[in-house]
């Protein structure tokens, strides 16, 4: 089974409600989804220790790469249009005492928050 398979199953299970790694095979089959992933497909195939397996692949490509990738390609695909862009920027904040510079220096004086 291909890491893509794989995914599909794990978005399909989550989609249904089910999270457990070891009940994916055996939810979808009862579902009825497995021929959606590939025809012939077995439960078995779809066991725990091959789920993790993708599940730490994607996590050494580094998931926000791959999803990047994917939201890009799915924008270019579709020609969804993208009237704005949003842009999430972390925050910072400072705290503690401040030594005192030089006589008369009118510098930023960040505090707590």
């Amino acid at each position: 089974m291909s890491a893509g398979r794989a995914v599909e199953a794990l978005v399909l299970s989550i989609l249904d409600g089910h999270h457990a790694l070891y009940k994916v095979g055996r939810r979808l089959d009862e579902r009825g989804m497995l021929p959606l992933l590939q025809p012939g497909l077995a439960p078995e195939s779809l066991h725990d220790s091959r789920l993790g397996q993708t599940l730490d692949a994607w996590y050494d490509a580094n998931l926000h790469t791959v999803f990047s990738a994917i939201a890009l390609r799915a924008l270019d695909i579709y020609r969804v249009g993208t009237p704005w862009l949003h842009q999430d920027t972390p925050t910072i904040s400072f705290y503690g005492a401040y030594e005192e510079d030089e006589a008369g220096s009118q510098g930023p004086r960040p505090t707590y928050g």
